[in-house]
């Protein structure tokens, strides 16, 4: 003991005493109170012990190769602890932010106080040079992934889950740094190693590689901001299609983030290189090299960090889609069963799994439209409101008044009903609009609608098809840009659409250029009227979709300014409804309000992107891409209660129109009639490659809501469905991959007779 001063003893007990009282804090429960002093009490003294050992054997070890006397080796021994102790409080601190700048800190702290060391030693310049270039490149990569890590977890959906495990993204960076750094020293293994004329390609390969790595976390990082997930094929797609939405500048900083990232990285990785090559012992560097190795194959083969990172997820979707997968064959009869329960019920034993004898019990009859329209029904006008969920519609919610006051106006017709609890059954708009028209769970993504042809020249039978062989005459869909972006002429061509406008063909009988992502609401919503009174067949089924509330909610030059003017959300969806305030003003006054349908209603909910989520910050980690939807109907002369109030989803809407027109044919849809079974069934699921959605009652009656994505989910390889009586996110993602096979197999089709 007479090795150790005082300054050293004091030391070790600060260190031990920070440690202990860190890990006591946020794993011991702090009640009742003598409890928990006993267990602190305890982990402090197997911390002195073991930090006592930690300080003899590093001190041994510095005086074996440092030629210290062994008092000065548990002096500096004493203090590095100290000073690696200071890293304990991270387990406290719940910032992330805070927990990366303090461990950048330190590590810079312990790096200068090492280095003090190692150069009061005569024989130690070789190895300043190693640990000067090794801590370099390490803490150059530690804090490029930490931003992103941070920037990943804090807008990410797939991380909700590990709320309340803080550090969470400290882990994960020093686990991905060590990857990186193990790539890094099999590339300096090379560098001594291979023949002079490709000696440097193992570096040149890893420079490569972490420039492309950063350069996709600078996409990734918008995608999330805009999505709350990980980019993926789906995200590619939509993003080749949003040349307009991605802003000029957001491009410019994304481009000058990388060439710093490639400049930064650049100039410390041919610091490494050059020092390797440099250093004239070669048992130094095998010796770190092997222990880097080591531990970075640890790291990846026998921790679970790195399952749910962002690296993991996107390489995992991409290699999904791109190199296909095995989906299940046959749908067990206990999840059959579970489904009923959703109003899901298909017959997994016959060809076409899916197909129904009629939409509705004739015995449960909708109420009766005008006896004026028992020879020509109404027309019908299908006005699909981008991202409008509830939550942002001031007729359902009052959090911002007079956000949305021409939906209001709609609202409070006597001949229109609002339905409420209604959700958005996938997303985003073209299968969102394949679950409205077609009544249908696409066990798909946005980009297979444009890669798989057989999903744009679908055979599913929709809402247009079946109204134009029930007495409806031609049927036309408005969009704001190309009619063949994510191939959508070919998508609502074979759900019976028979014209399709687009930009291309807008701006005939639009004079000005266009001021959106495309045209923009206030350009479009003028053309309704005079298309709808220029259909010569009727009854017509007119179909139109909105986009001033497109992310990222500044794409409209025309946009109305809500308030203030100061939130882009807020203006955007009031921009959107200020241009349909004057539509519905125009209709109101012309002869299409007494023989015209008015369906208003949201493509999918809104994406929970950073800006949304700053208005609703009590549901900041809950938000999702599912959430209850806005829908009204204004009916002529209309028989429907002013609102209808029960769980129901966007799969219901195509019955439910078709019962109140009283079409009740064969039919392969997924949905109900909300005027006859909906009710029954108060459960609900979503489904899209971004993600899976299940709102249930459990056997006390209370709500569960839970959201899960394909990517990340960890079901078992041999799956086997419990019999509880819950749907679990492993049952919906087997429903998935079963309805994936009947897909391909062309099993979800209508008859060929129909």
């Amino acid at each position: 003991m007479h090795y150790f001063e005082k300054k050293s003893i004091i030391a070790i007990v600060v260190a031990t005493a920070l440690m202990s009282a860190s890990w006591s804090f946020v794993r011991i429960p702090h009640f009742p109170l003598q409890s928990f002093a006993l267990w602190g009490g305890v982990t402090g003294l197997i911390a002195l012990v073991a930090s006592t050992i930690a300080v003899f054997a590093l001190a041994s070890i510095m005086k074996k190769f440092l030629d210290t006397t062994r008092t000065l080796s548990i002096t500096f021994a004493a203090r590095f602890l100290l000073l690696g102790s200071l890293l304990a409080p991270i387990l406290v601190i719940r910032d992330q932010l805070a927990q990366i700048v303090l461990v950048v800190i330190l590590m810079m702290a312990l790096f200068i106080f090492v280095r003090r060391l190692l150069a009061s030693s005569p024989h130690t310049a070789t190895l300043i040079q190693m640990i000067d270039a090794s801590f370099l490149l390490f803490i150059t990569v530690f804090v490029i992934i930490g931003v992103f890590q941070y920037f990943g977890f804090r807008y990410s959906l797939i991380d909700a889950r590990y709320e309340k495990i803080y550090t969470i993204v400290v882990f994960r960076t020093f686990a991905i740094t060590l990857l990186w750094m193990a790539g890094a020293a099999l590339a300096s293994l090379l560098l001594r190693y291979l023949p002079r004329i490709i000696r440097m390609g193992g570096m040149f390969l890893w420079f490569i590689a972490s420039l492309f790595v950063s350069f996709v976390w600078l996409v990734n990082v918008s995608v999330l901001y805009y999505s709350g997930r990980h980019i993926g094929p789906s995200a590619l797609e939509h993003l080749a299609g949003a040349d307009e939405v991605v802003q000029g500048n957001e491009l410019i900083v994304t481009m000058l983030l990388f060439l710093a990232i490639t400049c930064i990285v650049g100039f410390v990785v041919w610091k490494f290189a050059r020092t390797i090559r440099a250093t004239t012992s070669a048992r130094g560097w095998i010796i770190v090299e092997g222990v880097v190795l080591m531990l970075g194959i640890g790291i990846f083969f026998g921790s679970s960090i790195l399952r749910n990172t962002g690296e993991a997820i996107i390489a995992r979707s991409f290699i999904e889609y791109y190199f296909g997968k095995s989906y299940v064959k046959t749908l067990n009869p206990i999840l059959a069963e579970k489904l009923k329960k959703f109003g899901l019920t298909y017959t997994p034993n016959a060809f076409l799994v899916s197909t129904h004898e009629r939409v509705y019990d004739e015995k449960s009859l909708a109420p009766k439209l005008a006896q004026r329209f028992a020879t020509t029904p109404p027309n019908i006008l299908i006005l699909f409101f981008e991202s409008f969920s509830t939550r942002l519609t001031s007729v359902y919610n009052q959090r911002f008044p007079g956000l949305t006051p021409g939906l209001e106006k709609m609202a409070g017709n006597e001949n229109t009903t609002v339905f409420k609890k209604f959700y958005n059954a996938s997303t985003p708009t073209e299968t969102g609009m394949l679950a409205d028209l077609c009544s249908f769970l696409p066990p798909t993504g946005h980009g297979e609608i444009i890669s798989n042809g057989s999903l744009t020249r679908h055979q599913l039978l929709c809402l247009p098809e079946i109204l134009k062989k029930n007495g409806y005459g031609d049927t036309f869909y408005m969009t704001a840009i190309e009619r063949t972006y994510a191939s959508k002429d070919k998508l609502f061509g074979n759900a019976g659409v028979d014209t399709i406008y687009g930009r291309e063909q807008l701006k005939n009988v639009i004079p000005e250029k266009p001021l959106s992502w495309g045209y923009s609401d206030h350009q479009l919503f003028p053309l309704l009227i005079p298309m709808m009174e220029q259909q010569t067949a009727r009854p017509f089924l007119g179909i139109m979709t909105t986009i001033d509330s497109h992310p990222p909610f500044t794409i409209s030059k025309d946009r109305k300014s809500y308030g203030h003017g100061k939130n882009d959300v807020l203006n955007s969806f009031h921009s959107t409804d200020d241009a349909f305030s004057q539509f519905w003003d125009d209709f109101q006054k012309s002869p299409l309000a007494a023989n015209t349908i008015v369906v208003a209603i949201a493509d999918h909910a809104v994406f929970p992107t950073v800006s949304v989520k700053a208005l609703f910050p009590e549901d900041t980690r809950t938000l999702d891409i599912y959430d209850e939807i806005m829908f009204m109907m204004y009916v002529p002369d209309s028989p429907l209660p002013r609102a209808v109030d029960m769980y129901a989803s966007s799969l219901d809407l195509t019955p439910t129109l078709l019962h109140l027109l009283g079409v009740n044919v064969p039919n392969t849809f997924e949905g109900h009639s909300l005027f006859d079974d909906r009710r029954k069934f108060p459960n609900l699921v979503g489904m899209h490659e971004l993600g899976l959605y299940i709102n249930q009652e459990d056997v006390r009656g209370k709500r569960r809501v839970e959201t899960g994505i394909l990517h990340a989910l960890q079901c078992p390889r041999e799956y086997v469905p419990d019999t509880t009586a819950l749907l679990t996110m492993c049952d919906l993602n087997e429903l998935y991959q079963w309805k994936r096979t009947m897909l391909e197999e062309g099993r979800l089709w209508k008859k060929r007779s129909e």
